[in-house]
């Protein structure tokens, strides 16, 4: 597992994949129904930006997280079998 924390985008901030939970399906090649919370039972509804907390990584990524996990201000357990997908547009859909 893996500690996240939740990011705040601009609300401009968007992507040609249409939503950021399309954008993770796409570049995570993973259609997961479920938040990547550990122990979360709700399905993802959105997909949020976020970053590893306590690292020296600063790069931003999209998890798909529930309505309320999306909203917590609290660092995160996800699992580590959902994908960072990059939410820098340049290295995926503004790619292709």
């Amino acid at each position: 597992m893996i500690e996240i924390k939740n990011l705040n985008p601009n609300p401009h901030y968007s992507c040609a994949c249409g939503s950021w939970l399309k954008h993770w399906e796409k570049f995570s090649m993973n259609k997961e129904p479920a938040c990547a919370v550990a122990n979360c039972t709700s399905c993802a509804s959105v997909g949020t930006h976020v970053q590893l907390a306590d690292s020296t990584d600063e790069n931003w990524y999209v998890l798909p997280l529930c309505n309320e996990h999306a909203a917590s201000t609290e660092n995160l357990v996800v699992w580590k079998r959902y994908k960072l997908v990059p939410a820098n547009t340049d290295l995926t859909c503004d790619r292709w």
